[in-house]
């Protein structure tokens, strides 16, 4: 499955989109697309630009395979 990883920097939304209402605020861009694995599994690494201290990051996921669109739980992180 193709999971899209999308993030806003100015809230938690809702936002009603194609996909279903997501725990994102628009702007909304995307962080990354990946593949998961036949077991679901996915993973990334990213880093963090200098000067985003005290910046709110929203994100959430969604899973798109070929019969189902899932978001995942939304995740709020205060970068320190």
């Amino acid at each position: 499955s193709q999971v899209l990883i999308g993030y806003s920097l100015t809230g938690p939304g809702p936002t009603n989109t194609i996909y279903g209402a997501v725990d994102l605020t628009q702007p909304i861009k995307t962080l990354t697309s990946i593949t998961a694995d036949s077991l679901g599994d996915a993973s990334f690494s990213t880093t963090v630009p200098g000067g985003a201290s005290g910046v709110t990051f929203y994100t959430q996921a969604l899973c798109r395979s070929q019969t189902d669109n899932i978001l995942t739980n939304s995740l709020v992180i205060q970068i320190p």
